[in-house]
């Protein structure tokens, strides 16, 4: 019953905290790290032993909840890829064990390469929207029924290239 224990510790702590005002994700996540810190782990590796096997030319990713499309991540390349995947994997493993909890014992759904195929072209028909920045990139931005995209553009050989796409839906 350790997991039914880590979510009573993440709800008791939730709840103390926000009675003060100073709850955030990171302070209740934090306070459960220990109890459900070994299942976390336990989604990384499986996610980067999958990778070591399928994805030596990868440059992206994308995750689902329970058979969701939740993100759609792509790099540039390899290299930009590897150096923000990491930080992008935790984040995937704490929410997919906090949407976990509510249900333990339903069998997973995989996702479809359908869903996020059509997830990416849904929002990828909305207008985009670009605004400079004080940098050397432009951002981009669109909307869609389906969900949200974000782009960043840097200046190559003349040209604006998508050195980050980001695709989510609502």
């Amino acid at each position: 019953m350790l997991l039914g224990t880590a979510h009573d510790r993440i709800k008791n702590v939730a709840q103390a905290e926000m009675a003060d005002g100073t709850t955030s994700l990171a302070v209740v996540l934090d306070a459960g790290q220990e109890a459900f810190g070994k299942e976390q782990a336990e989604i990384r590796d499986a996610v980067r032993k999958h990778l070591e096997k399928h994805g030596a030319d990868a440059v992206g990713f994308a995750y689902a909840i329970d058979g969701k499309v939740v993100s759609v991540r792509a790099f540039l390349n390899g290299t930009v890829f590897a150096k923000q995947f990491d930080p992008f994997l935790r984040s995937m493993a704490e929410e997919a064990w906090i949407a976990r909890q509510g249900n333990k014992d339903a069998k997973p759904v995989a996702a479809r390469t359908e869903d996020v195929v059509a997830l990416v072209a849904a929002i990828e028909g909305a207008a985009e929207k670009t605004a400079k920045t004080g940098g050397l990139n432009v951002n981009g931005v669109r909307e869609s029924d389906a969900g949200y995209n974000g782009n960043c553009y840097l200046p190559v050989a003349g040209r604006q290239v998508a050195v980050t796409r980001d695709w989510t839906s609502k």
